[in-house]
C-alpha cells in the first residue's frame, strides 16, 4: 500500500482523483487544502491543511506534509499549485522522497501567460487568435486575464468605449480576436521525457464557470498533428490539455493548461486513456506504451451533489 497526496483537493479534479484512487486501489489517500471547510475531505482517508500556493511558507509546509505523511505520489491539481511545484521541483525532489509529474518551469515561462504564449505560438506557426495590441478596428474582441484558468475573467468586448475603459485600467489582461465556433479540448498525457503517451479529443458541449459539465468524444477531429508539433517545440510532462476553437476547417489554439482538465478528465479515463494510473506507472519508471485514440464515442454529464454535516 502506498500513500497518495492530492493537492487542492476541494475542486472538481481533486474530488474526482480521490474517488478514482479509492475505487481502483488500496492506497491511503491524503488530501491537502488551505481550508478545513472543503468538500474534498469527505473523499479522502486523511485531510491536511497547508497554505495556499504562493502564500508565505507554502513550499516549506508542503515539504513537511510530504515527509510527515510519507507520501509516495503527489498529485497537484490547481494551476497556481502546479506552477509553484514546477518552479520549486528541484528543491522538492531534494527534500522529499515523493514523486510528482509536472511540466518544466521553462514551459510555464513560455506558455502560462496568455500574452507571452500568443507571441510564441505565432512565431512557431501555430494557428491561434490574433493578439490585439492596439485599438481594434472591428468588434467584438475577447478580453482574458493574462494568467488564469477556467475562463476566469474572460469577457467579450463589443464597443470602443468598453475597450478603452478596460485597456486603460488593467495591465493584467490581454485582448484577442473573437472567434466563434465549436470548442474542443484535447486531454494529453506525456511521460517524464516529454513523449506523448496518448490523447483524447473532446467537444465542449456545455460549461459552467469555465469547467465543462457536458462533454463528448470527438476523435474524428484532426488535431493530432498540432499536438505533435507543440510537443516537438516545448517539453510537456504529465497531464496537459489544449483548447481549440474551430472556424470552418481551421482549428485555432485558444488556451493551454499545464494541468489536469477542469471537468472532462472522467470522460477521458472512461474512454480508455487512464491518465491517473498511467501517471503512477510513469512516476515509478515503468515503460508505458502509447495509447491510441479510442474508437468508442461517449458523452459525459456532470452534476452537483450535496453533502451535509452538523457543526
Amino acid at each position: 500500500m502506498k500513500n497518495i497526496l492530492i493537492g487542492s483537493n476541494g475542486g472538481l479534479t481533486g474530488i474526482y482523483l480521490a474517488k478514482y484512487f479509492r475505487a481502483t486501489t488500496s492506497h491511503q489517500i491524503f488530501g491537502a487544502d488551505a481550508s478545513s471547510v472543503s468538500a474534498g475531505r469527505f473523499f479522502v482517508h486523511r485531510q491536511c491543511i497547508i497554505p495556499s500556493a504562493g502564500d508565505e511558507g507554502y513550499i516549506e509546509n508542503l515539504v513537511a506534509t510530504l515527509n510527515s505523511k510519507h507520501i509516495d505520489y503527489y498529485f497537484p491539481t490547481h494551476s497556481h499549485e502546479i506552477h509553484q511545484v514546477s518552479k520549486n521541483s528541484d528543491f522538492l525532489s531534494s527534500q522529499t522522497n515523493s514523486k510528482f509529474l509536472v511540466c518544466p518551469y521553462e514551459t510555464f515561462q513560455s506558455l502560462e501567460d496568455k500574452r507571452v504564449a500568443a507571441v510564441n505560438l505565432v512565431s512557431k506557426g501555430i494557428a491561434s487568435p490574433n493578439l490585439i495590441e492596439s485599438p481594434p478596428v472591428a468588434f467584438p474582441v475577447i478580453m482574458k486575464n493574462c494568467v488564469g484558468s477556467g475562463g476566469s475573467g474572460a469577457l467579450v468586448i463589443d464597443s470602443q468605449e468598453a475597450f478603452d475603459a478596460f485597456s486603460s485600467k488593467r495591465a493584467d489582461v490581454a485582448f484577442f480576436e473573437f472567434i466563434k465556433g465549436d470548442e474542443f479540448t484535447v486531454d494529453c498525457l506525456f511521460d517524464s521525457e516529454g513523449r506523448l503517451v496518448g490523447y483524447h479529443n473532446r467537444r465542449r458541449v456545455k460549461t459552467l464557470g469555465g469547467a465543462v459539465v457536458i462533454t463528448e468524444s470527438a476523435n474524428e477531429v484532426p488535431i493530432g498533428a498540432v499536438i505533435a508539433k507543440l510537443s516537438s517545440i516545448w517539453c510537456f510532462r504529465g497531464c496537459v490539455n489544449f483548447q481549440f476553437i474551430a472556424r470552418e476547417d481551421q482549428f485555432y489554439l485558444i488556451d493551454i493548461n499545464l494541468r489536469f482538465p477542469s471537468g472532462g478528465l472522467p470522460l477521458t479515463v472512461e474512454t480508455g486513456l487512464d491518465i491517473p494510473r498511467l501517471m503512477i506507472d510513469i512516476m515509478d519508471g515503468r515503460e508505458v506504451a502509447t495509447v491510441h485514440a479510442p474508437s468508442q464515442r461517449k458523452r459525459m454529464y456532470r452534476y452537483f451533489e450535496e453533502i451535509y454535516e452538523n457543526f
